[in-house]
């Protein structure tokens, strides 16, 4: 189970449909992060679900890092608000600030659906972002990792 948000157009007609965007949040925030961009393009027509990646704060599963597991995820918010919204499947977009940028990207690699991607503060390869053995990057995936560990259930 994932915890998320749900914003949608106000005043709309009957039996309209609205373009869809999907935001996965950062490494270990919750799903209030996206709460004003949110309800903005909610105001201007679109839906929007906001949710916390999984493993973080009240969603269910451990941290994946970005793997398929996540992405199934982003594709399974994507289902249930096709059956739960006014959501247009023909107008799906995703974005995300860093991590929820990364799994915004790949997901759409893997999902037709998703027409759209603005990622922010992205990243090409995590491991690699992380991990490259300069200091700076070991003092990064330390306070990443902690944060992991302070706020979510962090994989085997």
């Amino acid at each position: 189970t994932l915890k998320g948000n749900v914003f949608r157009p106000s005043g709309a007609a009957a039996g309209a449909k609205h373009p869809l965007i999907v935001f996965p949040t950062s490494w270990a925030m919750p799903q209030i992060e996206y709460l004003a961009q949110a309800q903005k393009l909610a105001d201007s027509g679109y839906v929007v679900v906001s949710y916390t990646s999984r493993g973080f704060w009240l969603s269910g599963g451990k941290i994946e890092v970005a793997g398929p597991p996540d992405i199934a995820d982003a594709s399974a918010v994507i289902d249930w608000a096709l059956a739960n919204t006014s959501a247009d499947p023909d107008r799906i977009g995703m974005g995300g600030v860093s991590y929820g940028a990364g799994i915004s990207l790949l997901a759409a690699g893997h999902d037709p659906r998703i027409k759209a991607v603005a990622a922010l503060s992205g990243w090409a390869d995590l491991i690699d972002s992380i991990y490259s053995g300069r200091t700076q990057h070991l003092q990064a995936a330390a306070l990443l990792g902690g944060a992991g560990l302070i706020t979510g259930r962090p994989g085997d």
